[in-house]
């Protein structure tokens, strides 16, 4: 064989081995066309770390994005517990975009590795002041109902919102190195504004630097 058709050969190989890895290794899914999306209302949840839930907050306030829509959360679900399966594959999304999974969603894997959401119209983002939150979640429990009775809320909508996360417990990158990252741009019905950024690094749970910046006019 000549070497330049030796030289084809390997090349030709190669990409197919490539490719067919790429399709092995990574199952993208659009959400919510392909995959259902996480089965839960918002991005509170309980941690390993000192703070025994991760919810978005500076000193002065506490920051409530919703993934889904805020009118069909039972009253009384404990959103502190973070997963409603299957109630909350059966409320709206209020987000779309794409979950990476290692080989496929569950049952296969039991969570995405990487996920991309931003806002499918207007993501809902409360705000109440921190300490009213943090005195509520002494019980280990924080509903929808609580956060309406809360003196300090903000309801606001966010029509520019992105999120990014690497959660997966079958993480490609090695563990300590779990992200989430949310920026988001919007209104309050009482006719002020607010710019919402979170990121934070860690290990399932285990913050290893977080930066909240909630800037509510």
């Amino acid at each position: 064989m000549k070497s330049s058709h030796v030289f084809l050969y390997i090349a030709l190989t190669g990409a197919c081995l490539s490719a067919s890895f790429n399709a092995l290794a990574d199952k993208r899914y659009k959400i919510p066309e392909e995959d259902i999306g996480p089965p839960f209302y918002t991005q509170i949840q309980p941690t390993l770390g000192p703070e025994k839930y991760f919810i978005p907050h500076t000193s002065e306030w506490a920051a409530i994005p919703f993934l889904r829509d805020t009118a069909c959360v039972p009253p009384e679900f404990n959103l502190l517990t973070l997963y409603d399966i299957p109630g909350a594959f059966f409320c709206p999304h209020t987000v779309e975009g794409f979950a990476v999974f290692k080989n496929g969603p569950p049952p296969i894997d039991s969570a995405p590795y990487m996920h991309q959401l931003h806002a499918a119209d207007e993501v809902p983002v409360w705000f109440a002041a921190w300490p009213e939150v943090e005195a509520a979640i002494q019980d280990d429990t924080l509903t929808i109902t609580e956060l309406l009775a809360m003196d300090s809320l903000l309801i606001g909508y966010a029509p520019s919102y992105k999120e990014t996360a690497l959660p997966g417990v079958e993480r490609p990158q090695g563990l300590g190195n779990g992200k989430i990252e949310i920026n988001a741009q919007g209104y309050l019905l009482d006719g002020g504004s607010f710019r919402l950024h979170v990121l934070e690094h860690g290990d399932d749970g285990v913050s290893t630097m977080r930066h909240v910046l909630i800037d509510i006019q």
